[in-house]
């Protein structure tokens, strides 16, 4: 049986065919173990008895709740969350961090308490507000991280940064605090640098809080929508 050689173009191009496979094979690969990893993350906090505190006491029939952009675990975030976690293992103020992401967001409002007769009429207003507002969609990037603490000083956050698209966002938050003034709400924080928070901690606050440093390499996000919870 003869085998009919290809030309040098064919050899060329089939290898670079295999070469593109390999590169998709590898992908697909990295990205389940991040998915993997995660996901047993998750399973080991929920065997943790660590308790968040409540900065809300309970009032029956106020709910607590809060304005924000959310932010999907897109395959970019998680490969950057992946190579974020193996550049923190030797950090132990960084590593003890109790990783979120299951409700990866961008909050445009402070949290804040509403009675339950007043839900359906505010987040009718709230959209109303914002449908004046230019198209929602636009891009934002991060290169580094920080670790802020909530006003009560119980709970640090680390954070991804937003290095562009803050003008988008700071427009945003605009238009929340004007909407929340209606309700005599308080405003968002002054001179804030917006973030997603991938972590949470009530260990060492002190020694963690104003952390701050490089990611090991910048992304970006498309942001498409605002949304109340």
């Amino acid at each position: 049986i003869r085998m009919k050689r290809k030309s040098t173009a064919e050899e060329g191009s089939f290898q670079a065919t295999l070469a593109t496979k390999q590169q998709k094979i590898n992908d697909e690969k990295e990205l389940a173990w991040t998915v993997k990893t995660i996901t047993k993350q998750k399973e080991d906090e929920k065997e943790k008895t660590i308790q968040r505190i409540r900065t809300f006491p309970h009032v029956e029939g106020q709910y607590p709740t809060f304005i924000y952009l959310p932010v999907k675990p897109s395959k970019q975030l998680l490969k950057s969350l992946s190579k974020f976690q193996s550049k923190i293992e030797e950090d132990p103020l960084l590593s003890s961090f109790n990783w979120e992401t299951t409700f990866l967001h961008l909050s445009l409002s402070r949290s804040f308490s509403i009675p339950r007769h007043q839900i359906t009429n505010f987040v009718s207003q709230l959209q109303t507000a914002l449908s004046n507002t230019k198209p929602l969609k636009f891009v934002i990037e991060f290169e580094n991280y920080e670790v802020f603490v909530n006003d009560q000083g119980t709970s640090a956050f680390l954070s991804f940064l937003v290095t562009a698209g803050n003008q988008r966002i700071t427009a945003l938050v605009n238009v929340v605090d004007k909407f929340l003034e209606q309700y005599r709400l308080p405003k968002y924080y002054e001179d804030s640098k917006h973030h997603v928070t991938i972590g949470w901690s009530i260990d060492n606050i002190k020694e963690k809080t104003g952390k701050v440093g490089p990611l090991p390499r910048s992304f970006t996000y498309a942001i498409e929508s605002v949304e109340f919870r």
